[in-house]
């Protein structure tokens, strides 16, 4: 067994996998105190320096704070990780916190506007033991509806010689406690594994669905208790439905709840809930469906290293109003995604003009930093720019202040060294070309004097004045001057005169 060990003064500290944090006094072997419970694995410890304060990290992403006389003092909470997130990404609707597995049988509620722990729900209701081969319940499913007044939950445990465990439960939330609390529990719901299970979407919420690989999907009511004064409610079983004994492989419910639809292996069937008869069904080979635009609305590579596991939309407190025209399908959320170290990462979309001037500057600082910036990277002309229309389109209201933007802008404007512009190119490409013509020019004026010095003196008065040099590249550009457009009309303008 690992254990992390730390020595100050007279006391010795331990901890390892059972999360008991063990106080060794010296000289007293035999007297030992102990701190137990602390949630997960303690992977280091370490002590104030005057020794009055004891600090314990944990498995789960965790830091408590421990009083010399073993009393918690603080907790700090991280998101919670976990080897497997069976319950997939989850938005609690009424506090807009991500949702998903925490500590073993437990959901954790984390927000992520104020990036901390609100709370964990325990589903189990378990003393965890950490035993190897004990098996235990573990949460695999989630669901609440769309008021955030309900929340529905799946536990299952697999014993190698025994049969599958399941138990269903439905919670309701009590402003009183601020929290979740256990309404109803159904024990074996289904036969085998339940695969997926929702709310109807209504305003007053009395309808759940769960589907299974027994081949059935079952619908649970709300209806009054059986006591005597009428003051609580549970819910019961009211339908049982299935399709040709075909695995049930998922359910949803239509926006207004007039329709559910229910998935058998690769049949998709539609159902009346208020009566529960079969609608229509449409059956598609495997693969064979498609979308009516199989274009992507947003594409990015490479957002982060490693595998996304799980990936969720979150809503904005706020909806955003100055997105761009390509991004409207992103102003009222927000994508968020976990990756293989389970680390959260908030991904966001949204193309706003500062997004435009300030990303494109970072993204082609990050290129020169990796060595791999291109001369067509490093040099971006400020001419037709969009960052700069929308920047200057922009309402001020939403934009940054003037002293974050004015050094980033600046330097957008501004080309480097290293590089060149187009104009630049264009000057040396000309003075070039205007070298090499002078050089012709005065190897062809050096070539024409020497034959003017070779001839007798009789021809001299038929000689033609001598030309300058500017004179000289003028008439050589006339010479490269295409004229052939003019042939069509050769012969056929009448001649001037000619005056002797």
């Amino acid at each position: 067994m690992k254990m992390e060990k730390y020595v100050f003064g007279t006391n010795l500290l331990s901890g390892g996998i059972e999360s008991v944090l063990v106080q060794w006094r010296y000289g007293e072997e035999t007297k030992k105190d102990f701190l137990p419970r602390l949630g997960a694995a303690i992977a280091h410890i370490s002590t104030s320096p005057e020794g009055s304060l004891y600090c314990t990290s944990h498995s789960d992403n965790k830091i408590t704070i421990i009083q010399s006389n073993l009393k918690v003092s603080a907790v700090i909470q991280g998101l919670v990780k976990g080897d497997n997130i069976k319950t997939e990404l989850k938005n609690d609707p009424r506090t807009k916190a991500l949702v998903l597995n925490g500590k073993p049988g437990h959901l954790q509620f984390y927000s992520l506007q104020h990036d901390k722990q609100l709370y964990n729900l325990d589903i189990v209701q378990q003393e965890y033991i950490n035993q190897s081969g004990l098996h235990q319940f573990d949460v695999v499913k989630a669901a609440f509806d769309a008021q955030g007044s309900w929340l529905a939950t799946v536990e299952e445990r697999k014993e190698k010689l025994a049969d599958l465990e399941i138990q269903l439960k439905i919670w309701v939330y009590k402003d009183e406690t601020q929290s979740f609390v256990l309404n109803t529990t159904i024990t074996s719901p289904h036969e085998d594994h339940i695969t997926a299970l929702c709310f109807c979407n209504t305003d007053e919420t009395t309808l759940l669905v769960t589907t299974g690989r027994d081949g059935q999907f079952k619908a649970w009511v709300l209806g009054d208790d059986s006591d005597i004064y009428r003051e609580s409610v549970c819910w019961s079983c009211d339908f049982v439905g299935n399709y040709h004994n075909l695995h049930a492989t998922n359910c949803c419910f239509s926006e207004d709840g007039s329709l559910l639809a229910v998935g058998f292996e690769q049949i998709i069937t539609i159902w009346n809930p208020n009566t529960w008869d079969l609608v229509c069904t449409f059956c598609q080979p495997p693969g064979k469906i498609k979308p009516n635009e199989p274009r992507p609305v947003y594409l990015q590579k490479g957002i982060c290293q490693g595998s996304v596991q799980r990936a969720v939309f979150t809503p904005w407190d706020v909806p955003e109003e100055n997105c761009s025209e390509s991004s409207q399908w992103l102003n009222r959320s927000q994508l968020y995604f976990l990756t293989r170290d389970m680390l959260l990462i908030e991904e966001n979309i949204l193309v706003t003009p500062f997004y435009l001037l300030l990303g494109k500057h970072r993204q082609h600082q990050a290129k020169l930093d990796a060595g791999s910036g291109t001369l067509a990277d490093q040099v971006q002309l400020p001419e037709g720019s969009v960052a700069i229309k929308e920047l200057l389109q922009t309402p001020a209201h939403v934009l940054p202040s003037a002293t974050f933007l004015c050094t980033m802008f600046v330097n957008s404007l501004l080309i480097s060294k290293d590089g060149k512009s187009e104009f630049t190119e264009e000057a040396e490409e000309e003075m070039e070309s205007e070298k090499e013509e002078d050089e012709t020019s005065n190897h062809e004026i050096d070539t024409h004097d020497s034959q003017h010095k070779a001839k007798p003196a009789y021809f001299v008065e038929e000689l033609a004045p001598k030309l300058s040099k500017t004179e000289e590249r003028d008439l050589k550009r006339v010479r490269k001057t295409d004229y052939s457009w003019l042939c069509p009309f050769h012969g056929k303008l009448p001649r001037e005169p000619y005056h002797g």
